[in-house]
């Protein structure tokens, strides 16, 4: 079995997840994106070869508003180094920007690690919320809503 490697780009990374506050501590900030990129960029890759232009579209798309193409790169030439992932430029072309990356046996096993841990941390949070829910009186959590409001 292989053990899952969370890969962590050097560039400092600008992430906004969807709603979700940021910390500002660009280490944190790196920390976090690493968590969340490694998979996302893996499933991505589970789905079909994809350059790296490709793979930034879809992860705007998928749970990031703005992300660092230098920060992506870092993180796909350091998933290759890790045997997570290979790449290749097609025969005849000199643009960088046309390499293509694949997913490797290794990136599929990792891959799996990451969404069953993903699974087990969803239902965790799911009875958190349940049980929260019960002892608020039925209401739901909504972070935005101010505790003077209760």
């Amino acid at each position: 079995m292989t053990e899952m490697k969370t890969i962590s780009p050097t560039a400092d990374l600008v992430l906004t997840t969807h709603g979700s506050p940021q910390p500002t501590d660009p280490a944190t900030r790196r920390e976090m994106a690493a968590e969340l990129l490694t998979p996302a960029v893996l499933i991505l890759l589970a789905e079909g070869p994809a350059r790296s232009s490709e793979l930034a579209a879809a992860l705007s798309e998928l749970c990031c508003d703005e992300l660092d193409r230098l920060a992506l790169e870092d993180l796909l030439a350091a998933a290759e180094a890790c045997a997570l992932v290979t790449s290749h430029i097609p025969h005849g072309c000199s643009d960088p920007d046309q390499r293509r990356y694949r997913l490797t046996g290794q990136g599929r096993e990792a891959l799996g690690q990451a969404v069953a841990a993903a699974q087990r941390t969803h239902r965790i949070m799911s009875v958190m919320a349940s049980r929260y829910e019960r002892s608020a009186g039925g209401r739901s959590f909504r972070p935005n809503a101010s505790a003077s409001s209760s």
